[in-house]
């Protein structure tokens, strides 16, 4: 399934069209088909969507862009979402900060980044096997999936 960009900014409709750009040149994802020239098409698949939102969730949560790329860089990410598995929930936690806001993610430099990212299966979270002591940024890929889903009707 090939998308337009002006279907992904319909689909997330808060999303300006220059930061899409901006994340693609920036590495946060590849589209399906990047254009050689300037005026060219570009064309995303439905796993864009998806990673579009995740990167979408954490940029609203306050992770800078690289910080970003960290998390979707991650193998068990990049994992699932290769598989087309989108029925899970991200848990990024972060050198045992546990109030993550915008001004502890500036406390936390670049190089000392590293998250504890973890794929955690719906089922698991639905029955609340993980949710005690569990502190973090959670992103629900599963509604994003949704959200997507019912778009695309």
């Amino acid at each position: 399934m090939e998308i337009n960009h002006r279907d992904v900014l319909r689909i997330y409709r808060q999303l300006n069209g220059r930061t899409l750009i901006s994340w693609i040149e920036k590495g946060l994802f590849k589209p399906l088909y990047e254009p050689e020239n300037r005026g060219g098409k570009r064309s995303y698949s439905y796993q864009n969507l998806v990673e579009i939102g995740i990167i979408k969730e954490l940029s609203l949560l306050g992770f800078p862009i690289k910080r970003i790329k960290v998390v979707m860089e991650h193998d068990s990410i990049r994992n699932r979402i290769n598989s087309e598995d989108y029925d899970f929930f991200l848990l990024i936690s972060i050198n045992n900060v546990n109030i993550l806001n915008a001004e502890s993610m500036k406390k936390v430099g670049t190089t000392s980044f590293m998250p504890l990212v973890q794929d955690v299966p719906a089922e698991k979270v639905d029955s609340g096997v993980v949710l005690s002591g569990h502190r973090g940024v959670w992103v629900d890929v599963r509604s994003i999936r949704q959200l997507v889903d019912e778009d695309l009707g």
